[in-house]
């Protein structure tokens, strides 16, 4: 029995390491997982690691004869061994594990390879000794940063990081929480910075970026506050949100001409920064990009064409960039072409400013309530300027009562205007401003020239008194709500020049009875003739391809729509409540798109005549959305189409043309009480304007 207890103890012993090369091994002291050709340092499980001293970490390890590539560091593979000192990892590992250094208190310092691509949660945390990192890793992954806690080398005392020649990016959250860390080197090799890489490295107090650096994360230098300056390469093309919140330290930076954006908070908290110079190259500065900057008192604005700034009224978190600082001297530079909306909004500490030539535009609320700006220059290339631009400014309160010009606009009626006053706009005036003659009951009339160009948003709303109003050619653009609540207004021409009847244009304009759309408009805007009640009738002529939202909405003295031929969709509530209409003419071959089951009012499906041209008869009857009611444009003799003889019946005077000629014949029949003759061209028995429609009809069809 004894023999047989040795047999099998040795047989064991033999097979053993067979079984063991499927899970792990030793060698030299370290353990390793194998698998496939390569190779894992693994964490022994069976009690803590006791590593101590120096470790060296082969590139490859052989077992039975095989060679197997060590790849990775696992996780915890030295978890608490707290008498290692240094490690050398070789150029094949590619990955070091969560918690695989964790609480190695005699490690001060590390050089990871340039093959490392991922290090793993907690990989270094609770080394306290650890004071220099080498990190050679040319592209390692971001650094998981939903948790500070859990960054490899958060909160540890390394004051010296050296970075590879190789190192092509610094992945996000490097160095977070490196309070020691002092300065570091970025070399040529590197071109992205990850997103909060050395926030809260308050000791910071130098850091170059070189021209090969093209990208720089949100919040990278967040709460550096040693640092006190700092120069973007011209490789930078934005500067993210973020990027220099809280750096209290900053006093000067350098931001290069290829930089366009300048991201939100992207220097809040900068409470030490005393003059910012915004290059010509930048077209957007986001919200709270400079709050809290409390030293800031001049600003060099060269930016050209810079997008509108926020409206901070509209959301009290979010404020316009340089929005309530003690900025006392705005630079405006000889480049730039326009002034953004809510530029320099509530700036108290702003005594005066130039404007350049190379201005035209000045945006919405620009210097709103800086109450301390008494002198402007404003030069004759403007040829906008916003609504509430200069409003609440001394500038402004201090202009005698009347019109006042900003250069060649028309910029806002000031004091109250008596009843029936008229107003010639002087001239050589280009533009008529936002809101300038706003809730002016007593304009009775304007007389707006040749040279104006635009007319703004509101300009005339609520000025009940205005009757009348001549638009010359000259003006292209008529802003939304220009005539809103003009309730005396009755008669309008609109210029040729004008290619879009903007939103809310005529809405409530309930006098209005004539009204002339030019074949140049191409667009009806939502609500622009909303509740005009007096008007009869409406011809949308051919430009026409766009009938918007609730146009002709409330309509109720119109009883009939001429609809030109371009005109491809009509939206929700176009006519809704017309409920006069008797009479829609189409001259679409197609039948424009209805969006919305109340286009029309219940009253105009039911008992509108509808009148097409014959060759798209068939189309309109297929489609239950365009009424009951289908006639033919022309078809006198009632046989289902225009042909020759009805245009015949219709020649009343007998010169072999149908046109404005036998228009004049009827009426002359009328006037001279004749009903009965070759003037009843519908067969109804009687001469009467049924009989001119029915000619207007088939001109319009020829």
């Amino acid at each position: 029995m004894k023999t047989i207890i040795r047999i099998m103890l040795t047989l064991l012993a033999t097979i053993s390491p067979i079984i063991a090369t499927a899970y792990d091994f030793s060698a030299n002291g370290i353990y390793y997982n194998l698998s496939g050709s390569e190779a894992t340092v693994t964490y022994k499980t069976k009690s803590y690691n006791s590593y101590s001293g120096s470790i060296t970490i082969p590139a490859t390890v052989t077992y039975h004869g095989e060679t197997y590539t060590v790849v990775s560091i696992g996780d915890k593979a030295f978890y608490r061994c707290s008498g290692l000192i240094s490690v050398e990892i070789p150029n094949t590992v590619t990955e070091i594990g969560g918690y695989a250094f964790r609480n190695c208190t005699k490690l001060t310092s590390i050089s990871i390879p340039s093959s490392v691509t991922s290090i793993g949660d907690c990989a270094f945390q609770g080394c306290t000794a650890l004071d220099v990192l080498k990190f050679n890793a040319i592209a390692c992954d971001d650094f998981n940063h939903s948790q500070s806690s859990v960054l490899p080398f958060y909160d540890l005392n390394i004051s010296t990081i050296i970075l590879g020649d190789s190192v092509q990016r610094i992945p996000a959250s490097f160095a977070y929480g490196l309070t020691k860390l002092t300065n570091i080197a970025i070399p040529s090799s590197v071109t992205s910075i990850g997103a909060v890489a050395f926030t809260n490295c308050i000791g910071l107090t130098n850091v170059t970026i070189p021209n090969s650096v093209t990208s720089i994360g949100s919040s990278a230098f967040q709460y550096c506050r040693g640092l006190t300056s700092i120069d973007i390469p011209n490789s930078v093309t934005s500067i993210s949100s973020w990027l220099f919140w809280g750096c209290t330290g900053l006093t000067s930076v350098t931001i290069p001409n290829t930089v366009t954006t300048i991201g939100e908070y992207a220097f809040s908290g900068c409470t030490g920064l005393t003059s910012i110079a915004i290059p010509n190259s930048v077209t957007s500065i986001g919200n709270n990009a400079f709050q809290g900057c409390t030293a800031l008192d001049v600003l060099k604005f060269n930016a050209v064409s810079c997008d509108d700034f926020y409206n901070y009224s509209s959301n009290q978190s979010k404020k316009t960039p340089f929005y309530d600082l003690n900025i006392a001297t705005i630079i405006i530079g000889e480049s730039v072409q326009r002034i953004p909306s809510n530029f320099a909004i509530g700036l108290k500490k702003l005594t005066s400013t130039t404007i350049p030539n190379s201005v035209t535009f000045i945006g919405d609320s620009a210097f709103y309530n800086c109450t301390g700006l008494i002198s402007v220059t404003i030069p004759d290339s403007i040829t906008h300027v916003g609504l509430s631009a200069f409003q609440n400014t001394a500038w402004f309160n201090n202009q005698p009562d009347g019109l006042i010009y900003t250069g060649l606009v028309a910029y806002k009626y000031k004091g109250s205007m008596q009843e029936g006053t008229s107003i010639i706009i002087k001239e050589g005036t280009l533009a008529i401003a936002d809101m300038a003659f706003y809730g002016c009951a007593g304009l009775k009339s304007i007389n707006i020239g040749n040279s104006i160009t635009s007319i703004g948003t509101g300009v005339f709303s609520g000025c009940i008194g205005l009757e009348s109003i001549a638009i010359p050619n000259s003006v292209t653009s008529i802003g939304g709500s220009a005539f809103y609540g003009c309730t005396g207004l009755t008669r309008v021409t609109i210029p040729n020049s004008v290619t879009i009847i903007d939103h809310d244009v005529f809405n409530g304009c309930t006098s209005l009875s004539n009204v002339t759309i030019p074949n140049t408009v191409t667009e009806i805007g939502s609500y622009a003739f909303h509740n005009c009640t007096g008007l009869i009738s409406i011809t949308i002529p051919n430009s026409v391809i766009i009938i918007n939202n609730s146009a002709f909405y409330g309509c109720t003295g119109l009883t009939s729509i001429t609809i030109g031929s371009s005109v491809s969709s009509i939206d929700y509530n176009a006519f809704i409540n017309a409920t006069s209409i008797e009479k829609i003419i189409c001259f679409a071959t197609t039948p424009p798109l209805l969006y919305g089951t109340d286009v029309f009012s219940v009253n105009v499906y039911n008992h509108a005549q509808l009148h097409v041209l014959t060759s798209s008869v068939s189309a309109y009857k297929s489609n239950p959305n365009w009424g009951k009611f289908i006639t033919i444009i022309g078809d006198i003799s009632g046989d289902g189409s225009s042909d020759n003889s009805d245009y015949i019946k219709c020649d009343v005077n007998g010169d072999g043309e149908v046109n404005i000629a036998d228009i004049n014949a009827i009426i002359g029949l009328i006037l001279a009480g004749i009903t009965e003759s070759e003037g009843d061209v519908n067969g109804d028995g009687e001469v009467n304007i049924a009989d001119i429609n029915r000619i207007i009809d088939e001109i319009l069809s020829h």
